[in-house]
């Protein structure tokens, strides 16, 4: 299941549905949110839903 999504496209959504990044992901399945500020952010890969905090 390694690198399961390495090279798919991804975007990041804040909790009132912005985009605030989006990307394709790198190699080691990375997604960099260091920019983000801290928070609850939704990300979409594949047509799958994920639900992250950035701390």
């Amino acid at each position: 299941m390694q690198n399961l999504f390495e090279g798919q496209p991804f975007r990041v959504y804040d909790l009132a549905g912005r985009e605030v990044k989006s990307g394709k992901i790198a190699t080691g399945n990375a997604i960099d949110l260091s920019p983000l500020q801290t928070g609850l952010y939704n990300i979409a890969i594949d047509g799958q839903n994920f639900k992250i905090v950035k701390e």
